[in-house]
């Protein structure tokens, strides 16, 4: 950036481009920051810029000039792209385009000299432009003192062939290069953000408190449901026989005695055979107290289906 040459003078009390004037002293400009003549140097090896005339180069000229650019572009346009502010990794606010009416430039408030100041609605906020000098930690402490806003925009890397054409785009409608130094809605933007992660925290904990409920009375309803099955159940055990089977070669069965649907018969009794019978059977509901009982709802679902 130290070799960016002036890109704009001062000429009728405005700022013109070195491509707008003659060529030469003819130009008729002044250095914005020293008010020497400046010459317009228009050849054909380098890119187009002003010099000062039989004079050492102003090191105030450039940053000069890109105040004074910076203000007549905020005084054109009504209108400055801010970024996003965070604070302690919290996104409080996305960035924003204001509009406002008021440009000031290089005005003393209190003990300092901002390079520019804007005015939205009643707020005022403070405009840093970077080119060389950077705000100082001194400075910033004192614009903290003062307690107005304030964001720095870093030029140093702009583009010696499009000067305006940057800063218009860096002022009115990109985020690039800007920084806040210090912003005063911080404490009221955190202190909102704290309390909507409180209301939704609040909100988490109610509705996990409210499924933990819901949980609580669902098993209380299924232990319920499974004491009046067991106490259903219990009223139709059938007591597991182990017996001698007719057929030598079988060796022991599992009977249960006087099976209402007489699956099999022995002298006179019916029983059923509970793995050849009651495994197939729809009103086989399983074994109770160590297979030593089956559950079976015959007499139930008989008895149902006479009433029905």
């Amino acid at each position: 950036m130290g070799s960016l040459k002036i890109p704009y003078a001062q000429k009728d009390e405005k700022l013109v481009s070195v491509n707008e004037v003659e060529s030469g002293l003819s130009c008729g400009c002044t250095c914005p920051a020293c008010a020497a003549p400046l010459v317009a140097r228009k050849g054909k090896q380098k890119v187009h810029h002003f010099a000062h005339h039989n004079a050492p180069e102003c090191k105030y000229a450039l940053e000069t000039t890109l105040h004074l650019l910076a203000k007549e572009i905020l005084a054109t346009e009504k209108q400055i792209k801010l970024p996003a502010i965070r604070y302690k990794g919290v996104y409080l606010r996305p960035p924003q385009v204001i509009r406002f009416q008021d440009v000031y430039v290089e005005r003393k408030l209190h003990d300092i000299i901002p390079d520019l100041y804007i005015m939205i609605k009643d707020k005022m906020l403070l405009i840093e432009i970077a080119v060389t000098h950077f705000v100082d930690d001194l400075k910033k402490l004192k614009i903290e003192e003062i307690g107005v806003s304030a964001v720095e925009i870093d030029l140093s890397e702009v583009s010696r062939d499009s000067v305006f054409e940057e800063l218009k785009t860096t002022l009115t409608s990109s985020t690039l290069y800007k920084y806040w130094i210090h912003n005063t809605r911080i404490p009221e933007l955190y202190e909102k953000h704290l309390k909507k992660e409180e209301a939704k925290q609040k909100a988490y904990d109610e509705e996990i408190n409210r499924l933990n409920k819901v949980a609580v009375a669902e098993r209380r309803k299924e232990r319920e449901q499974k004491r009046q099955r067991e106490k259903f159940y219990k009223d139709y055990y059938k007591k597991i026989t182990v017996r001698k089977s007719e057929r030598a070669f079988y060796g022991k069965v599992s009977t249960v005695d006087n099976c209402l649907l007489d699956k099999r018969d022995f002298h006179g009794v019916s029983y059923a055979n509970v793995h050849a019978d009651c495994f197939h059977c729809e009103h086989f509901r399983g074994f109770k107290k160590e297979k030593e009982f089956i559950v079976c709802l015959a007499p139930y679902n008989l008895e149902k289906t006479r009433h029905s």
